[in-house]
């Protein structure tokens, strides 16, 4: 039989020796039919890749396990190209395996041929021009236009790369993760992680960057989106904890088109990254002030649901000072430790519970650690306490939630029961309120939401007959906590969140007094003085003395004056 690759560009002795000139005859005398489409070869040991034969294929070697590569998997092989007698591409004078990345354009029909082989597979891999370079052909390497080729190769190994990476960056970063981890949830912009990783050109045998990599060197430690180059940046978003990995990156995502001389890079070089990753910690801004900043170490355990106020909770931690223009080692003097305390959590639980304590709780499950950057308005305030910490100075936390006892908040409560549970959140948020700690209140009013819902649910359910005193005290309760959830946001200065809460309020009494006045304040603050206005009429003749609301409408009319001042100059600026 005649080789595959001795074939001329429009035919082939094979085709031929087997039909062709039954093919021929059929073209002479039905000229007026459209060009049928044959297979690339008609050689029967060839098996058919593509449906329409334009891609064939014949096994040399067998191949190893089941699993084939994907679109946009990085095949290495060993290949030869040829058209008729001619080698127009082969890597035997190479010093490894060819890359050819699935998907990519190399070769249509080669890269369709090799999401058919195993590992270790070797094939001729016939391939007609619609399929491989077509009318262009392929002038670089020689090959003429509308030029069946051929290929003998052989799949040795091929990376699959992480989906979200690769669509995320355009393909410019391929993430082949070598070792799974312990876990499925990957790295955010915002996380701090923890790695080792070195870095190399492609193809080269030298390391140029190396963090954490050598025997006894400190990992880096970074949060995802400061890490340098971007190429490394959004790798490490393809990797879960516990995990190893390969990452392949552009030069855009690397060092650009300058390349880098203080590394030894060279301009438009690609980076080959191996990362392994130790730790994700999620960083949390409690309360958006950086008042509380914590770092959430990964879970231990399979536990999902976090402490709420009214839990019991059994815990552990230490404080140590801490001094941001110094590096912290974890050996800085322990200030402060509890060892397996057990505490109710939103309770008055003594001074060392400061709220860097309590908000770490509240973020963490059971077996999980934290550690917090507390600044002095958050532990014992600005004048420090004795022994403890300074004057003006912050306090380092590492929290370890051992176990919680979770309070029951609504299932299998009636609603007396739910009413007390919520009176009893709410007493505690009181508490808070009165105490200057806003932002406990408000978690703790929050938490009390809990029994609240539950008695709208017991309300609305249509099997179950509430006495009319019942519905008295589920509306009553929830009042309150609208109420109370709306004080904390006009102290914080939240207006929207001021509004929502009223407006809540007002769906359950709509007459009440101090949730329209609320919401008007709130209205105000936040720009919307006609509907402000609309709820302070609404009020007047309720009590058309009352000095609050007519001081808050002589500071709305005001402010509309005001208002509509800037938009008569912007007018006369538009036409002028």
């Amino acid at each position: 039989a005649t080789p595959l690759c001795s074939r001329t560009p429009r035919s082939c002795s094979t085709l031929q020796a087997q039909g062709g000139a039954e093919h021929l005859q059929r073209e002479m005398t039905h000229d007026e039919e459209e060009p049928q489409i044959m297979p690339v070869s008609m050689d029967l040991n060839k098996e058919p890749v593509t449906d329409d034969g334009s891609v064939m294929k014949k096994v040399l070697k067998k191949g190893s396990g089941w699993d084939k590569p994907k679109h946009h998997d990085e095949a290495f092989v060993n290949l030869t190209g040829k058209h008729g007698d001619t080698v127009f591409d082969s890597n035997a004078e190479e010093a490894g395996p060819r890359s050819i990345i699935i998907g990519s354009g190399y070769c249509m029909g080669l890269e369709e041929a090799l999401k058919s082989m195993m590992k270790g597979e070797k094939a001729l891999v016939d391939v007609a021009a619609r399929a491989a370079w077509g009318e262009k052909g392929w002038s670089a390497k020689g090959v003429p236009p509308d030029v069946d080729v051929c290929f003998e190769v052989q799949l040795l190994k091929w990376h699959s790369y992480d989906q979200a990476t690769l669509a995320r960056t355009q393909g410019a970063v391929r993430v082949n993760v070598t070792e799974s981890g312990r876990d499925s949830l990957l790295p955010k912009p915002d996380d701090l992680v923890v790695l080792k990783y070195r870095a190399k050109t492609r193809g080269g045998s030298t390391y140029f960057l190396s963090k954490g990599w050598e025997e006894g060197a400190e990992p880096a430690k970074s949060v995802v989106k400061d890490l340098e180059p971007k190429g490394l940046m959004e790798a490490v978003q393809g990797m879960p904890v516990g995990s190893k990995a390969s990452a392949v990156v552009t030069s855009d995502f690397a060092y650009g088109k300058e390349g880098s001389r203080e590394l030894n890079v060279q301009p438009g070089a690609k980076v080959e990254f191996e990362i392994e990753m130790l730790h994700v910690w999620k960083l949390v801004d409690a309360y958006g002030d950086g008042g509380v900043r914590l770092e959430l170490h990964e879970k231990t355990t399979g536990a999902w649901v976090r402490p709420l106020p009214g839990d019991k909770v059994k815990l552990s931690f230490t404080a140590r000072v801490y001094k941001p223009d110094e590096k912290q080692t974890g050996e800085e003097k322990v200030v402060l430790e509890k060892k397996e305390v057990e505490i109710e959590v939103g309770a008055d639980n003594g001074e060392d519970f400061t709220e860097g304590v309590e908000v770490a709780i509240e973020h963490l499950v059971d077996g999980q650690s934290a550690t917090s950057i507390v600044q002095p308005q958050y532990h014992y305030g600005l004048e420090g306490k004795e022994g403890i910490v300074g004057a003006g100075e912050a306090l380092q936390y590492h929290v370890t939630l051992l176990s919680t006892e979770h309070m029951q908040r609504g299932q299998g409560l009636d609603v007396v029961q739910c009413k007390e549970v919520a009176d009893s959140l709410r007493l505690k948020g009181n508490a808070a309120f009165t105490a200057g700690r806003t932002h406990k209140a408000l978690r703790i009013y929050n938490a009390a939401l809990d029994p609240v819902r539950f008695l709208s649910t017991l309300m609305q359910h249509d099997e179950r007959e509430l006495k009319p005193h019942d519905k008295e005290v589920a509306e009553a309760a929830r009042l309150s906590i609208f109420l109370n959830l709306a004080a904390c946001h006009d102290r914080l200065q939240n207006w929207t969140a001021s509004v929502e809460n009223c407006r809540k309020a007002l769906e359950v009494s709509p007459s009440n007094r101090k949730a329209r006045f609320r919401r008007a304040r709130a209205y105000m603050h936040i720009g919307r003085l006609i509907d402000a206005d609309a709820d302070l009429q609404a009020l007047l003749p309720g009590d058309p003395e009352d000095k609050q609301v007519l001081a808050l409408m002589a500071e709305v009319k005001r402010k509309q004056k005001i208002e509509d001042k800037q938009q008569q100059g912007a007018f006369k600026k538009m036409f002028s």
